[in-house]
């Protein structure tokens, strides 16, 4: 009995010990909701919703997330997103978080701002990580023209020029330009900055990056610069991902990583591309794809491998010598191969990702709010078909495409589930909109409610339409709006 209490306790005490604690008190953003999710992988991209916080009329919120370990936490007001690097057993307070006119870029899917906490201790990484960056940027800035000219007299055209003596009909001689080159060519190239770069930073953060998740960050930032500075390829393979984990949701890795193996199965040679096109569109076998990268040796790690294939299958999705479906279907089969093991979840995150609001794509369920403030659940609605048309109070083509639609509510109401969802920043605005708008019979909801709504429907612009089947399947990859003839596809129904 002794021995399953200590058992008890010990887990009890690794759940509550992952716990973090967000609060403080945002007086600009009172009465509003706060929400807090993180990626599952920077692969896929894949959100998980961490916590919920009501803030009150004077802003007061308190916000609990269990994170197993340190973790880049995306905070959302509205359309703001905030960033914030939580570790385990902290908390943090904030105590501004801007407003949307405060945004320096304004997006539709959501506009980055900068919150700012209270009483951060020395070293904290909501502290150093924006420094560092800082750094970064200043330091592209200021080397940028160098980097510039290295890259230049380092191009292979410029090679092609100074081997052939300018013979060449395709790769012409400026006779001023090797000229101009010495000239404004510094001393020091670019890749020889990055290192005096990396050396500095070294010293200026020693202390912070005692933390390990800080020091990688900054590893890897600056991996990438010498990548950029013609850092032979080889030589950062072996620095940078041989023998080292695989962090899978590390920004600043997954972001070198990104960049190192971008489009890699598109940027060998032909004969590679064609027995890469006659695997995926044909045999659809990715563990050839594997097979044929180990014959490199920065390949050969299994754990860099599996994830190479991966990232390389999902950057042949917009290559139009590629079959969709043979893109997908190729994942599947990793999915299902136990020989291709490790990547299982990020391949199904990525297929769903990429097929996502697609022809025979089920809706995950959300929660919405009605014109009384009711709560609306997709999975408690009667099956009906259901056409979804999503709009905001700033979009005049919206406001049009809603007076056609309420004639097709006239003609097909009783057959099809007609449903406005409003993406404005308040509810109050679709409140308002509906009332001076009484003619129309259909329902209106707000997408507010849901913080990963923008992300279930896969929407990128406003209009934006969506038609589904008594299964709660989409029927079409693009369903038209009410003026593109949407009564075609209603007929069909």
């Amino acid at each position: 009995m002794k021995s399953v209490l200590f058992v008890l306790s010990v887990l009890l005490s690794t759940v509550l010990s992952a716990q973090v604690t967000i609060t403080g008190v945002l007086k600009n953003q009172s009465n509003k909701v706060l929400y807090a999710y993180a990626n599952l992988d920077e692969l896929s991209g894949k959100r998980v919703h961490l916590g919920t916080a009501n803030l009150d009329d004077q802003g007061k919120f308190k916000m609990l997330c269990d994170i197993q370990q340190t973790t880049r936490v995306f905070l959302v007001i509205d359309q703001l997103e905030g960033m914030l690097f939580a570790e385990p057993e902290r908390t943090y307070e904030l105590n501004y978080f801007p407003s949307l006119e405060e945004a320096s870029i304004v997006k539709f899917d959501r506009s980055p701002v900068e919150i700012t906490f209270v009483h951060l201790p020395k070293n904290d990484l909501n502290e150093v990580i924006p420094k560092f960056n800082n750094d970064l940027y200043a330091f592209l800035e200021e080397h940028f023209y160098d980097f510039a000219v290295d890259t230049y007299t380092g191009s292979e055209a410029v090679k092609k020029i100074q081997s052939n003596n300018g013979k060449s009909d395709l790769f012409r001689k400026d006779p001023t330009a090797q000229d101009s080159v010495k000239v404004v060519k510094s001393e020091k190239g670019f890749v020889d900055w990055v290192g005096n770069f990396e050396k500095e930073m070294q010293t200026k953060y020693a202390e912070a990056a005692a933390n390990a998740y800080f020091n990688d960050y900054m590893r890897y930032s600056i991996a990438e610069l010498k990548m950029m500075a013609g850092m032979n390829r080889k030589q950062l393979y072996t620095e940078y991902f041989m023998s080292q984990s695989v962090q899978i949701t590390h920004p600043a890795y997954m972001k070198f990583f990104s960049a190192y193996y971008d489009h890699i199965l598109e940027r060998k040679s032909i004969q590679f591309q064609d027995k890469v096109i006659r695997i995926v569109n044909a045999e659809r076998d990715p563990h050839k794809l594997y097979d044929l990268l180990k014959q490199d040796s920065l390949y050969m790690s299994e754990f860099v491998g599996e994830l190479v294939v991966l990232k390389g299958l999902k950057d042949l999705y917009a290559n139009t010598q590629y079959s969709k479906s043979s893109i997908i279907l190729t994942m599947e089969n990793l999915i299902r191969m136990p020989t291709m093991r490790l990547y299982k979840d990020i391949a199904q995150r990525i297929v769903d990702h990429l097929t996502k609001c697609t022809t025979g794509w089920e809706l995950e369920n959300f929660t919405l709010l009605d014109i009384q403030r009711e709560k609306w659940v997709w999975n408690e609605q009667e099956p009906r078909y259901t056409y979804f048309f999503f709009y905001a109070d700033w979009s005049s083509a919206s406001k049009k495409e809603m007076l056609m639609m309420q004639k097709w509510f006239e003609t097909y109401g009783k057959d099809v589930r007609f449903v406005a969802i409003s993406m404005d920043d308040h509810m109050d605005k679709m409140i308002n909109y509906a009332q001076k708008n009484r003619d129309f019979k259909f329902e209106f909801l707000y997408g507010g409610a849901d913080p990963l709504l923008r992300e279930k429907f896969n929407l990128r612009s406003i209009p934006h339409a969506v038609l589904v089947d008594m299964d709660g399947k989409i029927m079409y990859d693009y369903t038209r709006k009410p003026s593109e003839g949407l009564n075609l596809d209603l007929d069909k129904i």
